[in-house]
C-alpha cells in the first residue's frame, strides 16, 4: 500500500496518515482560565505593587504631627481590590523653632541687672533669684485650637535700698544755704512682673535738716518709683521626637499567588496552556489544560506508538508574544486491549512567561515506516 501523504507538497496533516489501516486519535480539553489582578500600588521605578502606602507629612515640626496618610488596599470575597485611605495625625499647630529643631515649650529667662538701680539716689538692689516662665504648645483635637498657655513661672524678688547721693547738708541763709538739709533712707521690696518686670514703688524716709538756722529735725515717709533693668533669655524644651520618615513609603508586597487565589477560574475547552510574564502590568492570565486522548480503530493484541507535538512561545503582558518555537512531544506507547482506549489525561506543562500550544497529534502502528513528524524524533528508516 503506498503512502498518500507527501510532507513537502502536502505539508503537515492534522492527522499523521500511516502507510497501513489508520488508527485515529482524538484530543479532548479540559481548561481552568485566571485573569489575575494585582491589589494595591505601584512604587515608583519598581514592578511590585503594594497594599499598604503612607504618605508622611512634616516629622518632628508640628505638636499634632506628623499627618499621615494611609492607603490600604485588601481583596473582597469576590476577589475585587480596593482601597481604604485614613489620615491620622495634623499640622496645625507648630512648635517652637529654633535652629532647625522644633519643640513644645518656650522657656523665657529673665536675670536682674543689680548693677544699675534707677530712681534710688544711688542706692543698690540684691535678688533672690530670675523669673523663669515656660509656655508650652497644646493641640486639641477635638477643638482644633493650638494655644500655648503659662505651664509654670517664678516670681523672684529685688530688694532696693535707697543710697545717698540725693542728701545735702544743712547750710544757713547766712552762708548762702537755704537753711535746711535733707537726707533719704529706707528700702524696700519688689516682686517681678512679668509685665513691668524689676519695676514698683517702696517707702523710703526723708529727713529734713534745720539745725544750721535754729531749728530741729523732721522725718517724713515718702513713696519712691524705683526700678532695676534686666536681660532676657529664650531657650526651648522638650524637643519633638516624632516616629516616622517624610515622604512615601510601601509595605506589605502582594504576590502573584495571592493574586491567582482570589482570582476566579473559568472552566472551558482551551487548548493551550499560559502563564503571562507580568512585568509592571497589573494584570496577568494563568491557564492550565490538560487533554485526554482518545484512540480508536486500534486492533486488538497490536503494539501501537504516537506522539502529541508541542510549541511554546513567550507571553508577556506588557510586550508582543514571542515565535512559537518545538519542544520535545508528548509520546504514546500501548498495546490495544480494546478497539477504542482512552488514556490518562496529561496536563500542558505550565511555565512562567510561555505559552503551549498543541500543533498535531499521531498514531500508527509500530510496524509501519513511520515516525512522529516532529524534529525530536529519530528517525526509524
Amino acid at each position: 500500500m503506498e503512502d498518500t501523504w507527501n510532507e513537502e507538497e502536502d505539508g503537515l496533516p492534522d492527522r499523521y496518515i500511516a502507510v497501513c489501516k489508520c488508527p485515529s486519535i482524538k484530543l479532548d480539553f479540559e481548561s481552568e482560565t485566571q485573569q489575575a489582578q494585582m491589589c494595591g500600588t505601584k512604587k515608583v521605578g519598581e514592578d511590585d505593587y503594594y497594599k499598604i502606602k503612607k504618605i508622611t507629612g512634616k516629622v518632628n515640626r508640628y505638636i499634632d504631627g506628623p499627618r499621615i496618610f494611609t492607603t490600604t488596599f485588601t481583596r473582597d470575597e469576590n476577589g475585587e481590590c480596593d482601597g481604604n485611605t485614613q489620615t491620622t495625625g495634623s499640622e496645625n499647630c507648630s512648635g517652637y523653632g529654633d535652629g532647625g529643631k522644633f519643640y513644645k515649650t518656650r522657656v523665657e529667662t529673665y536675670t536682674g541687672d543689680v548693677t544699675n538701680v534707677d530712681n534710688s539716689c544711688g542706692g543698690t538692689a540684691t535678688v533672690s533669684g530670675t523669673a523663669v516662665r515656660k509656655r508650652t504648645k497644646i493641640y486639641n483635637e477635638s477643638e482644633g485650637t493650638c494655644t500655648a498657655p503659662v505651664a509654670s513661672e517664678t516670681f523672684p524678688t529685688a530688694t532696693i535700698t535707697i543710697g545717698s547721693d540725693c542728701d545735702f547738708p544743712c547750710i544757713s541763709a547766712d552762708s548762702g544755704g537755704i537753711g535746711e538739709g535733707q537726707s533719704y533712707s529706707g528700702e524696700g521690696t519688689i516682686t517681678w512682673s512679668y509685665q513691668r518686670g524689676f519695676s514698683g514703688t517702696i517707702t523710703g524716709t526723708v529727713t529734713a535738716d534745720r539745725t544750721c538756722d535754729g531749728g530741729g529735725m523732721t522725718s517724713s515717709s515718702f513713696q519712691q518709683a524705683v526700678g532695676i533693668s534686666n536681660s532676657q533669655q529664650i531657650t526651648y524644651e522638650d524637643e519633638l521626637d516624632q516616629e516616622g520618615e517624610e515622604g512615601e513609603s510601601y509595605l506589605s508586597k502582594d504576590t502573584e499567588e495571592a493574586a491567582l487565589q482570589a482570582a476566579t477560574k473559568v472552566t472551558g475547552t482551551q487548548d493551550s496552556s499560559i502563564w503571562e510574564n507580568r512585568g509592571g502590568s497589573e494584570n496577568f492570565t494563568y491557564q492550565t489544560s490538560k487533554y485526554t486522548a482518545t484512540l480508536k480503530n486500534l486492533k486488538i493484541g497490536k503494539s501501537y506508538k504516537g506522539c502529541v507535538r508541542l510549541f511554546k512561545r513567550t507571553v508577556d503582558s506588557e510586550e508582543p508574544n514571542g515565535e512559537f518555537e518545538e519542544v520535545e512531544p508528548d509520546t504514546i506507547e500501548l498495546t490495544a486491549q480494546a478497539e477504542e482506549v482512552e488514556l490518562e489525561a496529561i496536563d500542558l506543562p505550565i511555565e512562567q512567561g510561555y505559552q503551549y500550544i498543541i500543533s498535531g497529534y499521531y498514531i500508527w502502528d509500530t510496524k509501519s515506516p513511520c515516525n512522529c513528524p516532529s524534529e525530536f524524533s529519530e528517525n526509524e528508516d
